[in-house]
Order: structure tokens, then sequence, then C-alpha cells
């Protein structure tokens, strides 16, 4: 970290006014963990992006290095997680890429894929310095939220997880480099297979796939990052995602195709997509209110 740069504290990481993030330090692990409420539904909504995002930029600033009462202390891990019970992410901001739809307003879209995908560039680079990241699914990661949690060089879940990518179900794709981050993990004609199969794929399918590298049984998610974190003290660098991470043109060219289709979708996608924001609705009532632990 350059000597003129202050490291942020968790606090400061996190932002006086943040209410789509809540961090927490494991000082004993050197660990950041970001577990993630966005609101009104756990999607990836602009308020959301926004915070991930500065939160993103004032932990690469400090080159990963963060105040504690300690004093300053180099991240080895930063792992994400859900504060959502049941959910780990639904994906895109359906509302709002129904209104970009109906509007045919193609720049809207495109700024904001583009910021989802400077999310996962972001990741990708560990934070300028040598942060080894997790991404801790307990519930549904359906779309970008499944897209977000192959960003990270590891992915944990737990037994009754869910991952889907639905966007063929409306003539569209998973835009966001599903595509380009599972062949990091697999061969690319099983990867092009789960974009386009509509299936939703329990953890057990996903980590036989090569998609998810841990399984343990429900409620043990947190136990299981921290036993991985203490065999591993330092980081773990031994991950196609770090030695072949994903790029800034890739993703680029992957959203531009993916903007230029959803502004050719007919009235009948429109409707499934609506059907989907009330299914997803539904199912957002029925969850508990209170947070994971």
């Amino acid at each position: 970290m350059p000597a003129d740069t202050k490291a942020p504290s968790i606090s400061a990481l996190q932002g006086a006014s943040a209410t789509q993030l809540s961090l927490s330090f494991d000082g004993a692990r050197h660990t950041l963990w970001v577990r993630c409420h966005p609101t009104p539904a756990p999607r990836f909504t602009h308020r959301f992006i926004d915070e991930v995002l500065a939160m993103q930029r004032r932990l690469t600033e400090s080159h990963g290095v963060v105040s504690a009462s300690n004093g300053e202390i180099e991240l080895k891990w930063l792992v994400y997680a859900s504060a959502v019970p049941n959910v780990f992410n639904l994906g895109g901001d359906l509302p709002f890429f129904l209104q970009c739809a109906r509007e045919q307003d193609s720049e809207a879209l495109y700024r904001y894929a583009r910021s989802c995908i400077e999310i996962c560039l972001q990741h990708a680079k560990a934070y300028g310095g040598t942060v080894s990241t997790i991404a801790l699914v307990q519930g549904m990661a359906l779309g970008g939220g499944f897209e977000s949690a192959l960003s990270s060089q590891w992915l944990v879940a737990e037994e009754s997880a869910k991952f889907a990518l639905p966007e063929t179900k409306f003539s569209l794709f998973p835009g966001m480099g599903a595509f380009n981050l599972l062949a990091r993990r697999m061969p690319a004609r099983e990867a092009e297979r789960i974009v386009f199969s509509e299936k939703v794929y329990s953890a057990a399918e996903m980590m036989a796939l090569g998609g998810v590298d841990l399984v343990v049984p429900d409620g043990q998610g947190v136990a299981a990052v921290e036993d991985w974190i203490d065999r591993y003290p330092n980081g773990r660098r031994d991950h196609c995602m770090r030695d072949q991470p994903v790029t800034e043109a890739e993703l680029d060219a992957s959203i531009r195709a993916w903007v230029d289709t959803a502004m050719r979708m007919d009235a009948s996608d429109i409707k499934l997509i609506e059907r989907l924001i009330r299914s997803q609705e539904v199912m957002l009532k029925r969850t508990a209110a209170k947070p994971v632990p």
C-alpha cells in the first residue's frame, strides 16, 4: 500500500450510509466477511451495486490492507455471503430490465450491465493485493447471482443450495459472464450445456460438474469456510480463476450482445419475465424475516 494511503477501517470500507451490505472482520483469520442484503429484494439493484462497487474501490485502493484495533492488517481472504434466508441472490433487477426493454433504452441497460460486470472484474483482480475469495451459497443463486458467485475463486455451498440460469426461458442468455466463468472450471462444452439447459442444479450436481468446490450440510457453511481458511491461512493461489481471470474485453463483449438481444424480445418473452417476477415475490414472502447467522 502506498505510504501516503491510510488503510480503511471496516466501517469506512462499508460506508456510513450503507444499507445493502454488512461487513465484519475476522482478525485471527485475516478475513473480511461481506454479507449482502439488497432491498427491496435480493437482486442486483442499483443501490446494491453502488454499495458493492464503493466497498471494492476502497479495498482496492488500500491494496487489501485494513485498519484494525491492533494496527494495519493485510487481508488474506474475502468471503461473500447472503444475509437473506434461503437466497444467495436472485440475479438481475428484473423490473428495471423490463422498463428498459419496453422503452428500448439500450444505453441505460448497457450502463447497468457494465456496473454488474465491474463487480466481477474487481473481485477477480484480488483487490490489488493477494486476497483469495470465497462465495458461500446458502439458498438460491439464480442468473446474475450465480454468475457473481462464480467470480470468486472458491465456491462453497450448503446442501440445499440451488443454481440456475433461467434467461434462456425468455429468449435471452446469461450475459454477465456465465459461460466465461464456468468454462474456467470445466470443459467449454459442459459450460455451454449448463448455460442453455434451463435446469435447476442442486449443490451436489454442480459440484460433480466442477462449478462448486465444496458442499456441506445445511447450517454448516460458515464453519466450513472457517475450516477452509484455517487450512490455508495465507490464502490459496492454485485456482484457474487466478491463473486465467476473466477479462474486461470478453465480459464487455458479452453484455453488448446481451443488451442487443434484450432489445429484440417480444411480448411473450416479456410476459414470461413478468411471471418470473411474481413467482419470486411469492417466494420471498414465504422467506423467514430473520437474517441467516
